[in-house]
């Protein structure tokens, strides 16, 4: 069901990550990548789930039974010129009585980085492959659910960076990035091109005084068209304190996209940096735009057993600038320790994507995190807003995401899980894809794990869903190892 666009772009796109790889087969076969810290991690877990409302009907129910069969691995490598963290999972789905909505979803994480000539040279590298909704205005139920609404979303990043000092007067950076996001039913798959460069201030010499230089280009090719996306810019700021930073920056874009209305025009505005403690810190910036206000916030607080964090932005944006925004597979646990993911365990499909076209469009997100660290659980929270503003009046859609998880470990081989997660989608205007204006969902979950053996695992799950006009309960026997 889910494959790859044939294109010449994509070729170009292979050649691409091939080359890629072979710089960082390189690094593999070095004496330098020799000292690196490897970890290879293979999982697989044989699913059986009976849900009684398979197609989320109204009226019309249909039960089924579905197997689920998920081989994965993790590896993760960590050296002096190279860290990489990847983790694949392909789901494979058998349905007992819909035979012809047997498929294979596909789950990627890849991150890597290469340095070369003592850090002057890097390459960064991303994919992604995720499940979505191809209407997030009709969303109901998951990636297991007959609804004809799910897709894999695939994207890539590519970006090398080098980097040099002039002198003892400042240190400047010349970046170039390569992308990539296509859908494997519908949506508009694209490719950009885009490069930037950086003049800063050398601390050392210009002591608490910042002064910055920052030009950037991309261009965005889709099938029926292009975007075109260009700013210079200046900064200035000063180190008030140890703890406190502040800056101003003004400048320039040149934007080409379809809109009704200018897409250039002059930009600045200012931001602080503060970090009271070592375990505190907090960023906010604003500016002013040809098209409105821009502004983010970034904040972090670590306590001994907690952490809180909370992201906020206003800028203009796309559905592919986006896409690869949440990862699919986390490396780290909320409290920034290194961890090796569960990739047999389902992932959720957010509905805070959008619409997969061309679109430009202003985006308030907000997103908050909340963890808990407990005697024999770990509690977890967490919040997400999308609000997009198209040109035009009342063209707006929006959608809200909140979640509670938590985990307990009962005895030494029993652990359980509950889970609850409420999501909401609004929309209005003339970008409306659905007479439904509002959309919701209630999910609850509840399992237990037991431990069988040093690899081996029997896990238990129910799952219930209720929608506006639909009920789903399911119940999940399944075996899970990893070794």
């Amino acid at each position: 069901m889910h494959s790859f666009p044939h294109s010449q772009r994509f070729q170009m796109t292979l050649a691409s990550l091939f080359a890629y790889c072979g710089i960082v087969g390189s690094c593999v076969f070095s004496s330098t990548a020799a000292a690196t810290d490897w970890n290879f991690s293979k999982q697989v877990a044989l699913d059986t789930t009976f849900s009684d409302n398979i197609n989320l009907s109204a009226s019309d129910k249909e039960s089924d039974v579905f197997a689920s069969l998920t081989p994965g691995f993790v590896l993760q490598g960590n050296g002096r010129q190279l860290d990489v963290n990847l983790a694949y999972a392909p789901r494979l789905r058998y349905y007992l009585s819909e035979s012809s909505n047997n498929r294979v979803d596909n789950n990627l994480q890849a991150n890597a980085t290469t340095r070369f000539y003592d850090d002057r040279l890097s390459v960064d590298f991303s994919a992604s492959a995720r499940q979505t909704f191809i209407d997030p205005f009709l969303a109901r139920g998951d990636a297991a659910n007959n609804t004809d609404n799910v897709q894999t979303t695939y994207s890539y990043a590519i970006a090398p960076l080098l980097r040099t000092s002039l002198g003892r007067y400042a240190n400047a950076f010349l970046g170039l990035e390569q992308t990539g996001v296509f859908y494997s039913d519908q949506g508009a798959d694209s490719y950009s091109y885009g490069a930037n460069f950086e003049l800063r201030s050398d601390q050392n010499y210009f002591g608490r005084l910042l002064w910055g230089v920052l030009a950037d280009t991309e261009r965005v090719d889709y099938d029926e068209g292009q975007n075109d996306f260009s700013s210079v810019s200046a900064l200035l700021g000063y180190q008030l304190s140890r703890r406190l930073a502040v800056d101003l920056f003004a400048g320039y874009e040149n934007n080409s996209y379809a809109s009704a209305n200018d897409t250039r025009g002059f930009l600045w505005g200012g931001g602080f940096s503060w970090i009271p403690t070592p375990r505190t810190s907090l960023r906010a910036e604003f500016g002013e735009h040809y098209f409105g206000t821009t502004s983010s916030i970034d904040f972090n607080h670590r306590r001994r057993r907690s952490v809180w964090s909370a992201t906020y932005s206003r800028e203009l944006t796309s559905a592919r600038s986006q896409a690869g925004q949440t990862p699919v597979y986390n490396f780290e646990t909320p409290f920034g320790d290194p961890t090796i993911p569960n990739v047999d365990q389902t992932q959720p499909v957010g509905v805070d994507n959008a619409l997969p076209n061309a679109d430009v469009f202003i985006a308030d997100r907000f997103n908050a995190q909340y963890a808990l660290e407990l005697r024999r659980g770990v509690l977890t929270a967490n919040a997400r807003y999308v609000h997009r503003d198209f040109s035009g009046a009342g063209n707006d859609q929006s959608a809200v995401q909140l979640g509670v998880d938590y985990t307990h470990q009962l005895s030494g081989k029993l652990s359980g899980l509950a889970a609850l997660n409420w999501r909401q989608t609004d929309q209005s205007g003339a970008v409306t894809s659905t007479d439904a204006e509002r959309n919701e969902q209630v999910a609850l979950r509840t399992g237990l794990r037991k431990n069988l053996s040093e690899h081996w695992n029997f896990d238990f799950l129910y799952q219930l869903q209720s929608g506006d006009d639909y009920t789903e309960n399911r119940v999940t026997f399944g075996i899970a190892a990893d070794w």
